[in-house]
């Protein structure tokens, strides 16, 4: 007797049974989407420090003083700076009476590399002294000196005709006004005459006037002028001389 169909009945049933017992499927699980990460600021690196430029003083080595016809101070300090990378700054000045001090700082960048040659410079300013007294004065640029004078102003020309004619009208009292004294005179030349070796020049504004015969001291004075020429001289007033002209000795010429 076969007992296979009872026992395929068995297997069909817990078959059957197993499949009740299962848990129901639940719904598809969603699919994850990538966020993407939150991007994170950077930290700034500190600013790096820029090293303070080299400040100095310049080297001078010579000064030199030149006073302008309008009396204007300037002043040139020559040396060596230590490289090419050294330059002068900034100069500022003092003055304490007859002395006037100036400095010149340099400055030279700190981070930079330059061949130790020396570099000559010169550099020129104006001293800020206007209406100085006439007198000598001092200046320091950096510890070395130069001097300068300020002159006396010159003294007002005389016209060549007042002293012709204050001797044409009373040769006395022209003599007690003029005689021995140093004066600064102006006039026309109308001759320029070789006494005896002795250049001088006849001054006069025309034919009519006696003149003023000026015996120059340095012969080398007849060159600079010629007949024509409105000069500037200045001499020792000595009188007359026979009638004729006023003499003026020790005479050197002044302008032009």
């Amino acid at each position: 007797m076969f007992r296979f169909p009872r026992l395929s009945a068995a297997v069909v049933l817990l078959s059957l049974l197993a499949a009740a017992c299962a848990p129901a499927a639940g719904p598809e699980a969603p699919t994850a989407t990538a966020v993407p990460p939150t991007p994170v600021p950077a930290t700034p690196l500190p600013p790096t420090a820029t090293p303070l430029p080299v400040i100095g003083t310049a080297p001078v080595s010579r000064v030199t003083v030149n006073v302008t016809d309008d009396l204007a101070v300037e002043v040139l300090a020559a040396g060596d700076l230590p490289d090419a990378c050294t330059q002068i700054s900034t100069a500022t000045q003092q003055r304490q009476g007859a002395v006037f001090q100036v400095s010149l700082a340099t400055v030279r960048a700190a981070d930079v590399v330059c061949a130790q040659m020396l570099q000559p410079f010169e550099y020129g300013l104006s001293l800020n002294a206007p209406d100085l007294e006439p007198g000598t004065y001092t200046v320091v640029v950096n510890g070395v000196s130069a001097e300068f004078v300020i002159p006396a102003p010159a003294p007002e020309a005389l016209p060549s005709t007042a002293i012709i004619q204050a001797y044409e009208t009373d040769p006395v009292a022209a003599d007690a006004q003029y005689k021995d004294q140093v004066l600064v005179i102006q006039g026309l030349i109308t001759n320029i005459n070789d006494v005896f070796g002795t250049q001088a020049l006849l001054l006069r504004e025309s034919a009519a006037e006696t003149g003023l015969q000026c015996y120059l001291t340095d012969n080398a004075d007849a060159l600079k002028v010629k007949v024509g020429d409105r000069v500037v001289i200045e001499g020792r007033v000595r009188g007359g001389e026979l009638g004729f002209f006023m003499v003026v000795d020790d005479c050197r010429v002044l302008a032009p």
